[in-house]
């Protein structure tokens, strides 16, 4: 496994793999993709005429039955012609152009007529139970068509709308197809400069005589190129720039004097004064080349940012060992503490002055049993000086170009490894980017991180992207896949866009055409012949965009209901956090949300967000907007966390607990106050020192405690406080804890605002301002039709499915306080429900 995405320089290149197709097939691949397109939507079309029909049942099941099988003999014939261009590209026949250009027409006519069919059965049908006023087709095949305009950008650089993009480059007629509003430049990883303030590119690309350029205004499409800052972890040096400096300096050095890399792709060191003046040149060059072309989408820098020493498990891993990294560490001391008696009195130190002090070890190399003050304030001084960093990298953009958006990955999940310095939520609070991008691709976290990049977009106001989306990902672990079935691809693809829609994304960078993946069978283009036709999967991407158009003002206008829960990021015992190789593993904190919260949660439609520390310390978030918080494994809280969290449970909240909390204050020294304070006099031991087993004694409990035990192991306890309830579990919510954990959650709580007793759908409620509600729902299955009854909390009393044309009407039932109904829907298929009450 390799949670890090250190591929080589290539990953972030546009492949162009000879196509090595004649000239006299290139129509036909053109004509095929546009007829696997008409036919993907006719398909949809046909399933909403299926779900009003299994809302409202009729007498139209023959017609329905005789829709479906033409959509079937449809497919088989979309088959014959792939299967004949196949054979005809690898010369196994020849001679049957026409024979293809024949299978392909009649596809055309008769999914012509399949989708007037549908259109007109829906709009009977919805004209019955919804009115005069249905629309069968809300949003017409023709206003799915590439649309870019620097018009689509809204003042604080957010969209209008939400934007389709891929890596198709740009001049590329293969791609239009799939309707994307913008593609990609072909400058590869990065764009050079040849001089001091001069990017490398032909003259006819600055003043926009290129044929790109007329390519670009014909098709109403834009692009974006990738920025060579911490792109595949590493950034790019000019050669000039190499030229007139030979210091070491220049590089990352780890705390064993090695220098990983050296070059014009290479692991800069961020606090030499020369590279963060080029790198604010390069930057700023670029923004001022750039800021008159109105198809420039976005200035998109930090692809992969890793800025770790990339070396083998058991070898240093942390920068910040340079002269001018600790120079400039003596100085971040300085600022905080002013005077070293200062610091001597805050660390219970003896340092003679601030020049005196050395970093700590690198945990990679040390083992690390606890946290010191010199540690953590290491830690910090390394997480602000990469925020400077960027921020320095934004302005120079923003010198350049006031006007587009700037893209940067400031996700990291739970904020990553502490070995990275990267603070997601501090991150995008300083301002070091617009639009912020996740880049979990394949991992287990991806469906987590959006969730966690959604939550903390919530907070700072930022605009939540995807510029790497692997469409062939997530994956439902429930449901089958089989890495040749193009079946399975397409109701991935199309579940996958529906939960980055959901969970907030304004724009998408589909990626890739032109390779594929090993890890992700991910291109557009069919690897069997040589990318040089679309694969039948990827041409369900313009269902997706007119779900999304649907939708649009919808997810533009609404956000997720405040849940009655959240995850507390615990930033302190991040940064504090085991030393995990991240090519070896997730972080600490990234492995107990996902595993110990997200995968108990999500599954069984408990709603919550994320909410860092600091956000609660330095923001004032308030708490009370909450009726449950879990704290996954925190051992080192800072005493006003500590307060704030007694104070919210003493006042009636339902305080939940992975780990042992607030073992130590955030320098390491012994607390246990808020153990105490609720279940009493308490041990707690590290049975392996610095690796987080923890061992919870309870020498004095309370009156209040209930003990949780597996035979004579102690599981956890739950005890009353104030008002409110601490459930910990040292160990995670498994076994003898589990019921526990949900019943803690479920008292507090009530039930849960949507529920589906067998899990068969993904549920999130969002809500206007005005305080209207939608249901966003997902069936994630690859192949089975997901029917299922959902619940909600509360009475209401009517519904529509905004999925079916411009809407049909749903039953509902009532028991107590809650509404009932019966949705049904295909493999990846998703909706909207309006909820009135």
């Amino acid at each position: 496994m390799r949670p890090v995405f250190v591929a080589s320089v290539l990953l972030a290149c546009t492949f162009r793999v000879p196509a090595e197709e004649s000239k006299d097939l290139a129509p036909s691949a053109l004509k095929y993709g546009e007829a696997m397109v008409q036919h993907w939507l006719a398909v949809d079309l046909a399933q909403q005429v299926e779900r009003a029909a299994f809302y409202h049942p009729r007498k139209t099941n023959s017609e329905i039955d005789q829709l479906t099988a033409a959509l079937s003999q449809t497919e088989e014939q979309l088959d014959q012609a792939r299967s004949l261009y196949k054979k005809l590209y690898k010369k196994e026949v020849t001679g049957h152009l026409d024979a293809l250009d024949e299978l392909l027409n009649a596809a055309s006519a008769r999914d012509v007529q399949n989708a007037q069919q549908a259109e007109a059965l829906l709009t009977r049908i919805g004209q019955k139970v919804a009115g005069n006023k249905f629309k069968a087709l809300p949003i017409t095949n023709d206003e799915l068509a590439p649309a870019w305009s620097p018009k689509l950008i809204g003042k604080d650089f957010k969209p209008k709308r939400i934007i389709f993009g891929s890596t198709g480059q740009f001049g590329d007629d293969r791609t239009l197809p799939l309707r994307f509003d913008f593609g990609s430049s072909d400058y590869g990883a990065h764009l050079t400069m040849d001089a001091p303030g001069h990017l490398s590119i032909p003259e006819k690309r600055r003043d926009r005589t290129d044929s790109v350029y007329t390519w670009l205004e014909k098709n109403h499409e834009g692009y974006h190129y990738w920025a060579g800052v911490y792109n595949n972890q590493n950034t790019y040096v000019a050669q000039w720039f190499l030229k007139q400096h030979t210091n070491d300096d220049l590089w990352m050095r780890l705390i064993d004097g090695k220098i990983p890399s050296r070059g014009e792709w290479a692991q800069v060191n961020i606090w030499n004064p020369d590279i963060q003046s080029f790198l604010t040149n390069y930057c700023e060059t670029q923004g001022r080349t750039f800021r008159d072309d109105p198809f420039l989408v976005c200035y998109d820098y930090t692809g992969e940012p890793h800025p770790f020493g990339s070396q083998p498990p058991g070898q240093p891993q942390y920068s910040g060992y340079n002269d001018s990294a600790v120079a400039a560490f003596h100085d971040y001391l300085r600022k905080k503490f002013k005077t070293i008696e200062h610091l001597n009195h805050e660390w219970e130190s003896s340092y003679k002055d601030f020049d005196s002090i050395q970093p700590p070890p690198d945990p990679y190399v040390t083992l690390e049993a606890k946290a010191t003050p010199l540690s953590y304030e290491f830690r910090l001084f390394r997480r602000d000086s990469h925020t400077a960093l960027w921020k320095r990298v934004y302005d120079a953009y923003r010198k350049g170009d006031p006007h587009k958006p700037i893209e940067a990955n400031v996700s990291q999940y739970m904020s990553g490894w502490p070995v990275e310095g990267l603070d997601a939520y501090g991150m995008q609070k300083a301002g070091v980017a617009d639009w912020i991008d996740m880049h979990m691709n394949n991992f287990p976290p991806n469906l987590a991180e959006q969730i966690y990049l959604y939550s903390i977009c919530r907070l700072t106001g930022k605009v939540p992207v995807q510029f790497e989306y692997i469409w062939s990902f997530p994956r439902n672990k429930a449901a089958p896949f089989d890495d040749n079935s193009e079946s399975d691809f397409r109701a991935t693809c199309t579940a996958s866009v529906w939960r980055n829609l959901v969970w907030g994304k304004k724009a998408l960078v589909f990626f890739d055409f032109y390779y594929d993946w090993p890890a992700y069978h991910n291109a557009f283009f069919d690897r069997d012949v040589g990318y040089s036709i679309l694969r039948p999967s990827g041409c369900v991407v313009p269902v997706t965009k007119r779900k999304m158009l649907r939708f649009n003002d919808l997810l533009m206008k609404t956000e997720v209901a405040t849940p009655p829960i959240i995850v507390l990021q615990p930033d302190a015992s991040v940064w504090n956090s085991p030393a995990l190789h991240p090519n070896q593993s997730f972080s600490h904190h990234i492995n107990v949300a996902l595993h110990g919260i997200h995968n108990v949660l999500f599954p069984k439609n408990y709603p919550f967000l994320y909410v860092p520390e600091n956000a609660v310390l330095e923001d004032h978030y308030d708490l009370s907007r909450h009726k449950v918080i879990i704290l996954p494994d925190a051992p080192y809280l800072s005493p006003e966390m500590t307060d704030k969290l007694l104070a919210w449970v003493k006042r009636g909240g339902t305080l939940i607990a992975y780990g042992v909390p607030g073992i130590w204050t955030p320098y390491g020294k012994d607390d246990m106050r808020l153990v105490t304070t609720v279940f009493g006099k308490s041990e707690v031991h590290d049975t392996q020192p610095g690796k987080w087993k923890w061992n919870w004694n309870l020498t004095q409990p309370t009156a209040n405690v209930q003990v949780i035990k597996d035979g004579e192991n102690l599981k956890g306890a739950f005890a009353t406080y104030g008002k409110g309830k601490v459930l910990v579990a040292p160990t995670g919510f498994e076994g003898a804890m589990s019921a526990p954990f949900f019943r803690a959650i479920d008292t507090a709580i009530g039930d849960r605002p949507a529920a589906c007793s067998h899990g068969k759908f993904e549920l999130v409620l969002r809500e206007d301002k005005h305080g209207h509600r939608y249901l966003f729902v997902l069936n994630p299955h690859t192949r089975e039709v997901a029917q299922e009854d959902v619940e909600l909390a509360g009475d209401y009393t009517r519904c529509l499915d905004l999925g079916v044309g411009s809407g049909v009407p749903v039953s509902l039932s009532h028991s107590e306080k809650n509404t009932r109904l019966t949705l049904r829907l295909a493999p990846g298929e998703g909706t909207a429900l309006e909820l009135i009450r």
